[in-house]
């Protein structure tokens, strides 16, 4: 069943709360699913947290195989049943480690292993939606989740004005744009 649900503000505290427990971060997702997951590494390293994407489903796989209790899972997965993504929550599920699914759909495989659900409209139920990427909801999900963690904690915001600090010093203008 496709659902337009809100992202409530308890699910995104959760998310926070597993990923700043963690002491390994995985981040799943396949083709469109896979720009997310890079989204979501790339802002946790700007607030100090380091995270892996992955999108080979043998290396997905043989990282839940090796994680436990201390670590996390995120898999992103716009349909829910992605076969590999699938499978990849739950060998996790039964290593015990922290699984967190981004998906469109409520009633997926995907949910069925997964400690927390966060379900985002599909682009489908969007108007003119042959104009929107597949992922446009998940990115919107990476800055919520990245604004609860600014939020909980004002080092989260010192990292990431540090983080942006150092890039912007790093930028030169050109005469390639002029």
């Amino acid at each position: 069943m496709n659902t337009s649900a809100l992202v409530t503000e308890e699910q995104l505290r959760q998310v926070v709360d597993i990923l700043k427990g963690a002491r390994r971060i995985f981040i799943i997702g396949m083709f469109d699913s896979y720009l997310a997951a890079i989204a979501l590494k790339n802002r946790l390293s700007i607030i100090g947290i380091m995270a892996e994407a992955i999108n080979d489903s043998r290396a997905m796989k043989i990282a839940a195989a090796q994680c436990g209790k201390e670590d996390a899972f995120v898999a992103f997965s716009r349909s829910g049943s992605t076969k590999e993504i699938v499978e990849t929550a739950a060998i996790a599920q039964v290593r015990q480690v922290k699984t967190i699914a981004i998906t469109c759909y409520d009633s997926s495989p995907i949910t069925e292993n997964s400690d927390v659900n966060i379900i985002v409209p599909d682009k489908i139920s969007v108007n003119n939606s042959a104009l929107m990427s597949n992922h446009i909801t998940f990115l919107f999900v990476v800055d919520l989740i990245m604004s609860i963690f600014i939020s909980s904690d004002k080092t989260y915001l010192k990292k990431k004005l540090d983080s942006e600090a150092v890039l912007a010093s790093d930028q030169t203008m050109t005469n390639y744009y002029l």
